[in-house]
C-alpha cells in the first residue's frame, strides 16, 4: 500500500504471501511504457486487479512504476517497484 516500504525480505513474503491468497487477475487496459537508457530501464503500465478477500470480492486499480537494471548476465532485475504509481500523479 502507499506509504508502507518493504525492504526486509520476511516483509516481502508475508505481503505477497497477503496478495497471493486474494486469487488475483489482472488486465492492462492501456499497455505499457518501458524507457531503457544503458543499464536502467523505467517501467510504467496502468494495471486493474479483482480478487476475493475474506470479506468478499474487491477490485483495484493503478499505475505500476518500477525501475530495472541490467544484469551482467544481459538479463534484467526490478530494484525499485511501486505498483501504487498513481498516487502520485494529480487526480482528474
Amino acid at each position: 500500500q502507499p506509504g508502507q516500504n518493504a525492504r526486509e525480505p520476511a516483509a516481502i513474503r508475508a505481503g505477497f504471501e497477503q496478495f497471493f491468497a486474494l486469487d488475483p487477475t489482472f488486465t492492462y487496459p492501456h499497455g505499457y511504457t518501458s524507457i531503457v537508457t544503458e543499464d536502467v530501464a523505467l517501467h510504467l503500465s496502468p494495471w486493474n486487479m479483482e480478487g476475493t478477500s475474506p470479506e468478499g470480492p474487491i477490485e483495484m486499480s493503478g499505475l505500476s512504476v518500477s525501475v530495472w537494471r541490467r544484469q551482467p548476465d544481459g538479463g534484467w532485475k526490478m530494484v525499485v517497484d511501486n505498483p501504487f504509481g498513481s498516487v502520485l500523479l494529480p487526480q482528474n
